[in-house]
């Protein structure tokens, strides 16, 4: 098993198709500017994914749950939020979590 270093995280490249991904996601949001494209009903299923994602995805599932241990769910819960999570597209649970715990041993130290 691959055992995630300082190195390891601080050593990113570039992938294309993750920015080509990312790019064509902005372009395509782009578009909820014409009137013709907008809907209220759009408006209340983004702040749906965006709360999903950020909140219940990586503060309550990577940050509170994965990287702290800070509770236990049942195992499916943890799947559901683990999914949300990687909705998000911030990389793999695993890269997450070993840079937030980077973090931790950094920044908790006097």
């Amino acid at each position: 098993m691959e055992t995630v270093t300082e190195k390891t995280i601080s050593n990113y490249t570039f992938n294309p198709v993750s920015t080509a991904f990312l790019v064509s996601v902005q372009i395509m949001a782009l578009g909820a500017f014409f009137p013709e494209n907008f809907s209220w009903s759009a408006v209340i299923v983004f702040l749906l994914f965006y709360w999903l994602t950020a909140s219940v995805g990586i503060c309550f599932g990577l940050h509170r749950l994965l990287s702290h241990r800070g509770f236990k769910i049942p195992l499916f819960l943890e799947w559901f939020v683990v999914f949300c999570a990687v909705l998000a597209c911030e990389g793999t649970p695993k890269k997450w979590i070993a840079h937030h715990r980077l973090h931790h041993k950094a920044s908790d130290t006097n």
